[in-house]
């Protein structure tokens, strides 16, 4: 993958990374204000899971990675025609034991999640 990576990732395995969701997800980030709990334009950050995990499935179609793409297949919950949530993904994959499956998602949700943390640390004044 791309584009700049920090000294030290965020997360090293799906199972860190569902527990840096949990703390994050209740979360939010203020646009246009410096704290949402006043006045200003909020987002949740539990808003941008949905989002996380189309992201997942997008680009393991791009990167014509089947392995990810049965992985995610197997794990959904509720069937084939459910959308995933961040936590259920997350929840299946730290019991998922395939390796290459692991690096994949947990380089992407690295990526994904630090630029949320981030955001929320440039934008935060200690409201949640």
């Amino acid at each position: 993958m791309s584009g700049p990576a920090s000294a030290q990732p965020l997360i090293r395995s799906t199972a860190e990374a569902r527990d840096v969701w949990r703390r994050i997800s209740r979360q939010h980030i203020a646009l246009g204000s410096n704290c949402t709990c006043g006045v200003g334009l909020s987002i949740n950050i539990e808003d941008f899971g949905q989002d996380i995990c189309d992201f997942l499935e997008a680009d393991a179609m791009r990167a014509g990675r089947d392995d990810v793409l049965q992985a995610m297949s197997r794990l959904r919950p509720h069937g084939r025609n459910e959308p995933w949530t961040l936590p259920n993904l997350l929840d299946a994959l730290a019991t998922h034991d395939d390796p290459g499956v692991e690096a994949f998602m947990t380089e992407r949700l690295n990526v994904s999640l630090e630029s949320i943390v981030n955001a929320h640390r440039r934008t935060s004044m200690r409201c949640d």
